[in-house]
């Protein structure tokens, strides 16, 4: 008020030093202390690749005397760090004392530099690796061996290891990223920034929850168009800074009930594939268990896909796909098997680019082990599209997709 116009052009200017941040291909990180408000809050404060705030501060575009003077009616709760968590608009709340740590983390991924106190691992992980080699762990038997609905049900089971648990044995400095910067923050899809095996990189996947509780609060790995919208935020986050995305794959399918309707769950889902094709760093999509449909294809645009042995990829669930065409569910065997959902028939297809083994009897009976095996292969993946320029990792990405299907010498 005391600069006038001025003062509200100083909006335009720290939001076109944003813009020159971001061509400059450098990070920004915004931290959003008690109280920030206004011209701050709608300018440069909420323009960071991060965004981080106390707990419990007071966050807001119009402080409260001018919500009091014009007799506004609003929430005591609004205008709070953790309604703007929940509603998408905050990454990371960091109490002060905390906050070191995680910018250390956050910048460290953002420069290439490990942070301080890292300790590399790398020799005594492939000490351990030859020590106690998780192939060993195999079932010694044909990958043909299970049915096609054996290993659908062994895709579902309850204690196969999800995105979370694969990235507790693989990932390090974990930093989780929230929000669509829209409308919410959803649980269904997690996405972070990392190092695997020292290298930094941007880890995005489904995850269902175990608990009762928190299967209903991640939908069950079933997301909604926020889900996939922090998806896409997080690999153009990513692609600005030059780090490789992993995506992991388990999902029965997109949440497609009222809310995801009403909010755009096929815009999204779409959106995000068209996206992926251009993005200018190499991307590795696995399919850890569940393949379902249009839910996993949303995250599925790679240069390179893989799938863990006992997983399974499908435009339809077997169930579903036997009522439609048999009206009889329970047809669902004989639905599996027609309907070429397996990894092997997916390597056969031309689909996927290679599989990924898992311990005797399925992830879930030794995660460390299959954490292991995906590692390797991950590691695998990266290093040969390392020396991809940003044009050859786009173009062969599109001419592999664009040949799926097509027939024999054309």
């Amino acid at each position: 008020m005391q600069e006038c116009l001025i003062a509200l052009m100083q909006m335009a200017k720290t939001a076109g030093a944003a813009e020159k941040l971001a061509e400059a291909r450098l990070p920004y990180v915004s931290v959003l202390t008690h109280p920030t408000y206004g011209g701050v809050l709608a300018s440069y404060a909420f323009l960071g690749d991060v965004i981080i705030a106390e707990p419990e501060a007071a966050l807001g575009f119009a402080g409260p005397r001018v919500v009091e003077v014009t007799a506004m009616q609003i929430g005591k709760e609004v205008q709070t760090a953790e309604y703007q968590y929940e509603h998408g608009m905050l990454d990371v709340l960091t109490p002060r004392g905390d906050l070191q740590h995680t910018l250390t983390q956050l910048l460290a991924w953002g420069t290439r530099k490990r942070p301080p106190g890292w300790r590399d691992t790398a020799a005594t992980d492939r000490a351990a690796a030859e020590a106690q080699d998780p192939t060993e762990k195999l079932a010694a038997t044909g990958a043909r061996e299970l049915s096609a609905w054996e290993r659908v049900k062994l895709a579902r089971h309850e204690d196969r290891p999800y995105t979370l648990d694969y990235v507790a044995e693989l990932v390090q400095g974990f930093t989780e990223i929230h929000g669509d910067r829209r409308f919410g923050d959803d649980a269904a899809i997690v996405a972070g920034l990392g190092w695997l095996a020292g290298r930094p990189v941007a880890i995005i996947g489904h995850q269902k929850g175990r608990q009762a509780r928190e299967r209903a609060r991640r939908h069950f790995g079933m997301a909604r168009p926020e889900g996939y919208r922090k998806a896409m935020r997080v690999m153009r986050l990513a692609e600005k800074l030059g780090r490789p995305i992993v995506t992991l794959i388990d999902t029965p399918g997109a949440d497609c009930l009222d809310e995801a309707e009403a909010r755009g769950i096929s815009e999204a889902i779409a959106a995000n594939q068209r996206d992926m094709f251009s993005l200018t760093v190499p991307v590795i999509c696995v399919v850890i268990g569940e393949g379902g449909s249009g839910g996993a294809i949303g995250v599925g645009v790679g240069n390179r896909l893989l799938m863990l042995e006992n997983s399974y990829y499908s435009v339809i669930a077997p169930e579903s796909c036997a009522a439609i065409l048999w009206r009889d569910r329970s047809l669902e065997e004989e639905a599996a098997e027609a309907m070429k959902l397996t990894a092997q028939d997916a390597l056969e297809l031309g689909v996927i680019d290679g599989i990924v083994p898992e311990p005797a009897g399925g992830a879930h009976t030794d995660r460390a082990a299959a954490a292991q095996l995906l590692g390797r292969a991950l590691q695998e993946a990266l290093a040969a599209l390392e020396g991809m320029s940003a044009e050859q990792l786009t173009a062969q990405r599109y001419e592999k997709f664009r040949h799926m299907g097509r027939p024999e010498g054309c």
